[in-house]
């Protein structure tokens, strides 16, 4: 597989431009693949999941670079904001980067051409600071498929845990946008693949 082009660290406005050029052009070409060659890809076995109910890419998500300093990353994020190519763009911290590098980062959520992407920053520290430029990439950078009901989402991550180089790095039943996923690491690999349901959100009176 040939990941996103990351950068080795986030910069100012002018990355940000090229940023969401490369990440357009990547987006298409993960679209052009079918999920059933996705989920083949990162299992590593070309006969596997043929009938898996995961059956269309809901978003592609991508690591954009590291960042040193919080304002490193503030003012990255400011870039991209003023980018007319992205829309509905939100933010929030990553749950996995702590838990499981020992540093801090963040996921960008947004639509990019009426196609929805991921993008994630991680701070340089850590193990993570530790790992090479293709294993970073490697671990975030990855393709979300989605599925028709929320309970199929436990379904198939607990279904292709079974597979020995599979584990199950996180699972949400349900987080604020009304969304149930879960994604899972090759560790053979250290491809990811992510399993996702999209909800609608509830309706608090």
């Amino acid at each position: 597989m040939q990941y996103f082009p990351h950068r080795e660290f986030l910069s100012g406005t002018s990355d940000a431009v090229r940023f969401v050029e490369d990440l357009r052009e990547y987006a298409n070409r993960m679209h052009s693949i079918q999920p059933s060659h996705h989920l083949s890809e990162f299992l590593d076995c070309s006969a596997c999941g043929h009938n898996n109910p995961a059956s269309r890419i809901d978003h592609i998500a991508v690591y954009a670079g590291d960042y040193q300093l919080d304002e490193d990353f503030e003012a990255w994020l400011g870039s991209l904001r003023h980018l007319c190519a992205l829309s509905n763009l939100r933010m929030g911290p990553s749950y996995i980067a702590p838990r499981e590098y020992g540093t801090q980062g963040y996921w960008i959520s947004a639509d990019l051409a009426m196609a929805a992407v991921e993008i994630f920053a991680i701070k340089r520290s850590g193990t993570w600071q530790q790992f090479a430029p293709a294993k970073k990439a490697a671990r975030m950078s990855h393709v979300a498929l989605a599925v028709d009901h929320r309970s199929q989402v436990l379904q198939v991550i607990t279904d292709l845990s079974r597979y020995p180089q599979i584990r199950v790095l996180s699972y949400s039943p349900e987080d604020e946008l009304s969304h149930t996923y879960g994604h899972l690491l090759n560790e053979n690999t250290n491809r990811v693949l992510e399993i996702v349901h999209v909800g609608l959100p509830s309706i608090c009176s």
